[in-house]
């Protein structure tokens, strides 16, 4: 098995800024079509969810679903790859 480096993953296109409102953040890789995230963004309005997606037909379900739940302030819906979108954009949370 080789070692991961970080620095050798395909880099992103737009690194997004958030804001987790100092609620203790969470993490959730292969989010399908959303409906863990967005239940869990309700069920736990003290706790902030990043869920990512990768496949596009998913993310567009997720989001629609999203929207449909109000658009949780506590949830970051992403479409990326969950590899490069850690490693370049969660070190600082």
């Amino acid at each position: 098995m080789r070692s991961f480096n970080p620095h050798s993953s395909p880099k992103i296109h737009e690194q997004i800024k958030f804001n987790t409102q100092n609620l203790p953040l969470d993490l959730e890789i292969g989010a399908g079509v959303g409906w863990f995230a967005c239940a869990y963004a309700k069920k736990h309005p003290e706790r902030f969810l990043v869920s990512i997606e990768h496949t596009q037909e998913k993310f567009q379900k997720f989001w629609r679903r999203f929207e449909n739940n109000g658009s949780p302030s506590n949830l970051l819906p992403l479409h990326a790859n969950a590899i490069s979108w850690v490693t370049q954009c969660l070190r600082d949370h």
